[in-house]
């Protein structure tokens, strides 16, 4: 039987087939079950610094057969709430999968674009980009051209706003400031798998924990929202050859793990049984 769903991007038709009927609510706390004999599943994407349901989860778990998320308040609350990390990558596997580490610099790619939703990410992309020329050289700040464009301070080339574009930020590059759009225990994007499937250390900001899921060797993890803090971090960068195997580790596990949220999304339903294989 079919899975269907409320989200105009989930593909259902990737998941295994099923005995039953199931429904996926995509970032919907308030779903309710369209037939009694339907599996009512809510599938939690977006961190509480963009769509605060974490409350709403909590007092109408019992409405849901199955909840997936990242939410550590939500796990431990609800007994039917199962870990799922949807993240994956939008780089293209032809690019992926043939990185040159050769042509590397040892440079700081950065994007920033005009959206702001309130976010904590959102505004610190924007005041680390509007304060470029307090850093250090070494970074090279790329405009997103999603929305209005951010006002040009030193040249800064304009990324196109198709997912393919955004390869100009890791291929020449071996370090990339990647900063999430929250804060939140276990919450990390394709921001993140995309620096670390083409091989890039991240300057990193966001989840708290995530040296739970990769390898954290060479990076440069940001406490704060301080530009004090992100200029005195990469004063002096670390040696990208001194950490090939974490390099290469992460590289391994985003290609495995993080090339589509279809097997995460299936791992979970499954209880930590992957019955789809990564997309190549």
């Amino acid at each position: 039987m079919p899975y269907f769903t409320n989200s105009y991007w989930l593909d259902v038709s990737k998941l295994t087939p099923t005995s039953d009927t199931r429904a996926i609510a995509v970032d919907t706390p308030n779903a309710v079950k369209p037939k009694k004999d339907i599996m009512l599943i809510v599938l939690q994407c977006e961190p509480n610094a963009i769509m605060n349901h974490r409350e709403a989860y909590v007092q109408n778990h019992d409405k849901y057969d199955m909840i997936l998320t990242f939410d550590d308040e939500v796990l431990k609350a609800c007994p039917n709430a199962r870990l799922c990390l949807p993240a994956c990558t939008w780089i293209r596997p032809e690019v992926y999968n043939s990185i040159d580490t050769e042509r590397k610099k040892t440079r700081i790619s950065s994007i920033t674009g005009s959206k702001n939703m309130g976010a904590p990410g959102h505004s610190l992309r924007q005041f680390f980009y509007m304060n470029q020329l307090l850093l250090r050289s070494h970074f090279t700040w790329f405009r997103s051209s999603a929305g209005s464009l951010l006002p040009e301070i030193q040249a800064n080339l304009v990324v196109g706003k198709d997912s393919h574009s955004k390869d100009i930020l890791f291929l020449d590059y071996q370090f990339s400031l990647v900063i999430e759009n929250s804060r939140q225990k276990n919450y990390f994007s394709e921001k993140l798998i995309d620096c670390l499937i083409t091989k890039t250390i991240p300057v990193y900001w966001g989840c708290p924990n995530i040296s739970d899921w990769f390898d954290t060797r060479g990076w440069i993890i940001l406490e704060s929202e301080s530009l004090v803090e992100l200029r005195q971090k990469t004063l002096i960068m670390p040696n990208y050859n001194d950490y090939r195997d974490s390099i290469e580790a992460n590289y391994q596990k985003a290609r495995t793990e993080f090339t589509s949220q279809y097997p995460a999304i299936q791992r979970a339903i499954n209880l930590g049984v992957a019955t789809l294989a990564p997309e190549e």
